[in-house]
């Protein structure tokens, strides 16, 4: 049977990665300003509310999986050599590449030991998602399967994952802070870069794969709910900031983090309202396909994971020659944020598109190459 190719998860993969890039970008941005003077906190409750890009992206992940390879059989060893081979050689060439600064200053054997370092840990340069991916190809063949098996039960199966993940939250936020985490396995002492601490992203990702048209419709026929719901829920999340800074006092790291209750609810409407508008451009917005935006958002789709990987050039040139210069001109803040997430999207978009028109250097962004004008 023919995959199932879904334009709106085009806009969506656009969405979110200007999402992340906006994510970094404020968040350097509000370092600018004093700590808890009231533009840090406007720009922190803005940071805030733009963490949901990371559940989005797991969603995201979920879904094309599942999607793929709902209607045919999957095999393990031939699944994991695929797709190990077309993540693997981007991970460790971006950690390489990202690691190498280290060299004239430390000498070889920092650098390697700091590349070494960032592979095992995930913790260099925003790649954390990609080994978080990783762990989630190790046991989708397993999780296909099971979900295929036991697909009548599935929206059991979804409340589960819902009430698990409510648990990890809470556990995370209220408890591992009384525990010496020191002998923990890795992955659960560092709980961000473990799979299963969004395992309900992935797994609501997968059931909306196998009840897509389904659940289309129930969002189709809800939407201004949707609509309104988002409005309550970016002041109330903004408010949840105010709320575990000065009320819990949590520190402003603590404060923003994806490992909260609440943060599950804003992210599922975060990503139910961008399906929606994908879905609305796809039956729209597309039907030109010669517009210069349904060529942005099919490019842009395509070179989402070159720009994850390469976001961290740009963000380090800003951080390095613009910040300084922004840190004096304070009132020019807010009106730049747009122009630097801007110019690091552009710059990160030019390289993916360069290495996607490039032989064997395709593969450094997780694609095989394209000829010039094919993409």
């Amino acid at each position: 049977m023919k995959r199932r190719y879904l334009y709106e998860v085009d806009f969506m993969r656009n969405f979110f990665i200007i999402g992340v890039l906006s994510n970094h970008i404020v968040g350097i941005c509000k370092n600018i300003f004093e700590v808890d003077s009231p533009m840090y906190l406007i720009l922190a409750c803005i940071h805030s509310s733009l963490h949901f890009t990371r559940m989005g992206f797991m969603f995201m992940t979920g879904l094309v999986l599942f999607l793929a390879y709902q209607n045919r059989e999957i095999k393990a060893t031939t699944f994991w050599k695929k797709r190990y081979f077309l993540i693997g050689i981007p991970y460790l060439f971006w950690n390489l590449i990202y690691s190498l600064p280290l060299l004239s200053s430390q000498g070889f054997q920092a650098t390697l030991t700091h590349f070494y370092s960032s592979v095992i840990h995930g913790d260099q340069a925003y790649l954390y998602y990609v080994l978080v991916t990783m762990q989630l190809y190790l046991i989708f063949p397993f999780l296909l399967n099971l979900m295929k098996k036991y697909k009548p039960y599935l929206k059991l199966v979804w409340i589960i994952s819902l009430l698990i993940q409510c648990m990890i939250t809470y556990f995370i936020k209220y408890k591992i802070g009384n525990y010496d985490t020191t002998n923990w396995p890795y992955l659960f002492s560092h709980y961000g870069i473990f799979v299963g601490s969004y395992q309900f992203y992935f797994i609501s990702g997968g059931i909306t794969a196998l009840y897509y048209d389904q659940l289309i419709a129930l969002i189709q026929k809800h939407t201004n709910k949707i609509k309104y719901l988002l409005l309550i829920m970016l002041p109330t999340i903004w408010l949840y900031y105010f709320w575990n800074r000065f009320v819990l006092g949590l520190s402003d790291k603590a404060a923003k983090s994806v490992h909260q209750p609440l943060f599950i609810l804003y992210a599922l409407v975060m990503i139910i309202f961008v399906l929606y508008y994908g879905i609305r451009w796809s039956q729209n917005g597309r039907k030109n396909k010669q517009s210069m935006i349904t060529k942005w958002i099919t490019t842009g789709a395509r070179l989402s994971f070159g720009i994850y990987l390469t976001q961290a050039v740009g963000i380090s040139l800003v951080a390095k020659f613009i910040i300084p210069i922004l840190s004096n001109f304070p009132s020019l803040v807010i009106p730049a944020i747009p122009f630097l997430i801007a110019m690091v999207y552009g710059l990160s978009f030019a390289i993916s598109k360069i290495c996607y028109q490039t032989p064997v250097l395709s593969y450094v962004i997780g694609r095989k190459y394209q000829k010039k004008g094919s993409i």
